[in-house]
């Protein structure tokens, strides 16, 4: 199987109490897609939107195109076990192959 893993993203739903201050009334994981991982043993480097290079632990590579900001907390689930989490760092989407590769 090609893309074996779920990728999931967290969803936080927050208030705002009397004081104006935003807090978090629940968080849960979302099904996004399905994918597969690749370690970084190289220290391999991609170069951000905002111009810094980051040594990325993980390419996660996505069966479909999809959306997710950066800074944005994810996690590989391989069943009912979590495989890796972490934030992206880094995305490209691919319009002719329609896939997405994520950087954690």
């Amino acid at each position: 199987m090609q893309y074996p893993y779920k990728l999931q993203t967290k969803n936080i739903i927050s208030e705002r109490d009397e004081n104006g201050d935003y807090t978090v009334t629940e968080s849960e994981w979302i099904d996004v897609c399905f994918c597969r991982d690749a370690y970084n043993s190289k220290a391999n480097q991609i170069k951000a939107q905002d111009g810094n290079a980051y040594i990325y632990s993980f390419a996660v590579y996505c069966d479909r195109n999809i959306s997710i900001d950066i800074g944005q907390n994810i996690r590989i689930m391989d069943g009912e076990d979590e495989r890796l989490s972490g934030m992206i760092v880094g995305t490209r989407t691919n319009p002719i192959f329609k896939k997405s590769v994520l950087w954690v």
